[in-house]
């Protein structure tokens, strides 16, 4: 590991770089599938559009997020306006709705128990002495408020916010109480609520503490301290998921050791049809883990070319394999069908396993483009693919979210959200392929997606905006597609151009680069003459090659290819943020 390095007396304290490796320490593609325009990301797209469209777009968008978080700050310390309605009618209905809708995705808890112990307190549970217990009931209570329209698009916001920060206000007294698996509970009641739009500032901290907590209660052994009853197994196995899942898309280690787990799955998780979700989760989130070890940590930047190629095909390996494992009417590869939604709950499941599939695959094919940025290879040339394919797959399942508080932001915003901008960079960096009109329908797709999730949330997300990338892309493929026509049919255009650009500074206006620099770029030797192409000017594919092996993709200085930024802009932020206060 790198560690040893530093630790190492034979070597110095400082960073350094094997000879056979492609990365430098530092200088990663992060595991988060969320791209990353950077200053020089901006600088390299405004100078290729020839104007700063985007730069004033993306810093727009920053401005409305400083504004949003500035707003939740401030909500989170108000007190509360309204009388929460603690009536037994409308707290029962709660709890039942959180075991329909919730649980099944989350099988945590016992219900019966659960139910048993609600029903018995005769003065009420906002009278109860046990700290915890209140708190776990509040975050259940809050969880089941969502499906009764108490949801909300703002921070702090919403009757389901009310009642669960009467949870949130006892979070001190279950952080300092004795470790418990009623703890764990509460705590992992109060993550699953974090994953909504209306408190993604207290995110970090409910999930991180929820890992602590089972880490403490050492639930991921087994016949130790406490007996490994199916509540210990169901509380273990939903934290070790969102944990895993968390960690990898937040591009940093996962606080759980897979080497130190011991605890069996639980027999059952409820389900009315024969499939083990729970299972299947588990499974994903332990690849999940090795991935981001083999090829996003520091140590996995020693590695050479070949060792990452080698652990990609594995990693590659064990995603088909699970996939294969899942039942056919929720496995990935396939468009989402309504009619094949035969139990409840399965359409949900099956955005969520179609986006965990697809959210890897672009992982793996941003690190193997970054491996070899320039060679002309099939493994570049599927992964060019796999990016475009997964990007579009999942601005197909878009019309199948539900546009409501409750749908997971991962789900509602960010993988629209990175699909958009890997097609929003092929069309920019290829204005005139046969692929790019069927791409500028799926800007489009896009776009109406985060226009109604901007009506939904009355204009509180400000992800109208969204369309205006399509805009842009849309009247620089005209342009292009015109310049192109305006040549001669039967030219032959020399794509070996070493012009440079001058980046352009903020508030000018970007030199606009040749045709040839947006039009497809040779492999190098394939034409009559090296480093030449003869294109057919009507946009059709070239003799004897595919719709994918002419695509340029951008260079190292894109959003996909960097690391995550210092300073600039961080798109990744609009959706999440370290806990305030």
């Amino acid at each position: 590991m790198y560690v040893d390095r530093l630790l190492s007396d034979e070597s110095p304290n400082v960073p350094t770089q094997s000879d056979d490796s492609r990365y430098g320490v530092g200088d990663k593609v992060p595991s988060s599938t969320l791209a990353f325009f950077s200053d020089d990301a901006i600088d390299s797209l405004c100078q290729r559009l020839g104007h700063n469209k985007v730069r004033t777009l993306v810093n727009t968008l920053e401005v409305s997020l400083k504004v949003r978080w500035q707003a939740a700050e401030a909500a989170y310390g108000r007190e509360l306006t309204e009388d929460l309605d603690l009536s037994n009618a409308h707290l029962s209905r709660y709890i039942q709705s959180y075991f329909e809708q919730v649980h099944p995705i989350y099988p945590f808890l016992d219900q019966v128990a659960f139910e048993r112990r609600a029903s018995s307190e005769e003065h009420g549970v906002a009278e109860s002495s046990d700290k915890v217990w209140s708190a776990l009931y509040y975050a259940v209570i809050s969880l089941g408020c969502m499906f009764h329209d108490g949801g909300s698009f703002k921070p702090a916001h919403g009757r389901a916010w009310h009642y669960f920060r009467v949870a949130f206000q006892r979070l001190q007294d279950v952080l300092v109480s004795k470790a418990s698996l009623l703890k764990a509970q509460a705590i992992t009641a109060m993550a699953i609520f974090a994953l909504n739009y209306s408190s993604l500032q207290i995110e970090t901290l409910c999930i991180s503490e929820a890992a602590r907590t089972i880490i403490t209660l050492r639930l991921h052994k087994t016949q130790l301290e406490y007996t490994s009853s199916e509540e210990s197994r169901r509380v273990f196995w939903v934290v070790y998921c969102i944990e895993k899942e968390y960690a990898f898309n937040s591009s940093h280690g996962s606080l759980i050791s897979d080497s130190d787990i011991s605890c069996p799955l639980p027999s059952s998780t409820g389900f009315c049809w024969d499939f083990d979700w729970l299972r299947c989760w588990g499974r994903y989130s332990r690849i999940l883990s090795r991935a981001y070890e083999a090829l996003f940590s520091t140590s996995a930047t020693m590695c050479s070319k070949e060792e990452h190629f080698a652990n990609l095909d594995r990693i590659e390996d064990d995603l088909q394999s699970w996939k294969d494992s899942v039942p056919i009417e929720l496995r990935p590869g396939s468009p989402l069908k309504t009619h094949r939604m035969s139990f409840p709950h399965m359409q949900e499941l099956a955005l969520r396993i179609h986006f965990a599939y697809y959210n890897l695959q672009i992982c793996m094919s941003r690190v193997s483009l970054h491996i070899c940025p320039q060679e002309a290879s099939s493994r570049r040339s599927d992964s060019k693919m796999c990016l475009l394919l997964a990007a579009r797959s999942i601005i197909e399942s878009t019309p199948f979210i539900a546009m409501e508080p409750f749908t997971p932001v991962w789900i509602l915003g960010c993988m629209p959200m990175v699909a958009m901008f890997i097609i929003f960079d092929f069309v920019i960096y290829n204005p005139v392929h046969a692929e790019t009109r069927k791409n500028l329908a799926y800007l489009d797709i896009v776009s109406a997606h985060f226009a109604r999730l901007d009506l939904a949330s009355q204009g509180t997300l400000h992800d109208a905006m969204v369309a205006e990338f399509t805009s842009v892309a849309r009247r620089y493929v005209d342009k292009m597609t015109a310049a192109r026509d305006s040549h001669p049919k039967d030219a032959a255009i020399n794509f070996e151009t070493n012009e440079t650009f001058e980046a352009p500074s903020n508030g000018g206006t970007a030199q606009q680069p040749p045709l040839t620099s947006a039009l497809p770029v040779s492999n190098g030797g394939s034409g009559p003459h090296e480093g030449e192409l003869n294109y057919d000017m009507t946009g059709q594919e070239f003799a004897g090659l595919g719709p994918y092996d002419f695509l340029d993709f951008p260079e190292e200085s894109s959003s996909l290819y960097m690391a995550l930024p210092q300073s600039g802009y961080g798109i990744a932020d609009i959706f999440s943020h370290p806990f305030i206060g």
